[in-house]
């Protein structure tokens, strides 16, 4: 378990160079030194040599994203050009190797702000509708950076947000229950559909 302190005294670094993409404390079930590790291989554009998923691995590094769980946002050569996310409690070894590379241009916020959780794919705009009976709830939450939020006459609320990600939406709006509707995009509807109608096989 890693040391609270020594997490927010790293990504409180990271912070400052916009390396590092927060949205709410994470679980801290990892080793603190992994994070030291990425803060100074991204500073020093080295590879991180790694033992991922019991793989090893060589990534490159780009930023942190700090969710529910901490994720190192890098690339792997031999996965092509594609960013990846690597859940750090994940990692049985990382250490900076002293191999250097070139570094692209990258936004952190710009990426995160992409897709809801990790998961990238199609980007479209989301449309939820809320009931009275969790106003206060969804008022005060943050959805998504894109987020907006229209109150309607009868009490309930709109939120609108453009993201990707469909399986970290779908879990959100199931923790809604019944008090959460999706209005748009049609592809989230069936899919959300097909969810529920496969739960309600395994009773049947």
């Amino acid at each position: 378990m890693a040391d609270k302190l020594e997490v927010i005294k790293i990504l409180s670094l990271m912070e400052k160079e916009n390396l590092v993409f927060f949205k709410k404390f994470a679980d801290l079930s990892f080793d603190e030194k992994f994070l030291n590790e990425i803060y100074f291989a991204i500073k020093e554009n080295k590879i991180l040599d790694a033992i991922y998923n019991d793989k090893e691995r060589e990534i490159k590094p780009y930023g942190v994203i700090y969710l529910d769980k901490i994720y190192l946002v890098g690339k792997e050569d031999k996965k092509g050009n594609d960013f990846y996310t690597y859940n750090l409690s994940k990692f049985l070894k990382l250490n900076k190797s002293e191999n250097e590379f070139i570094k692209e241009k990258f936004d952190i916020n710009q990426f995160a702000n992409h897709s809801f959780g990790i998961y990238r794919g199609e980007k479209y705009t989301v449309e939820l509708l809320f009931s009275n009976n969790v106003k206060e709830k969804v008022l005060n939450k943050n959805f998504h950076p894109t987020q907006k939020i229209n109150l309607n006459d009868d009490g309930s609320i709109l939120v609108t947000f453009e993201a990707s990600g469909d399986v970290e939406i779908l879990r959100e709006i199931f923790k809604w229950k019944n008090d959460c509707k999706i209005l748009s995009p049609k592809k989230l509807i069936d899919e959300y559909k097909k969810v529920l109608e496969e739960i309600i096989e395994i009773y049947n």
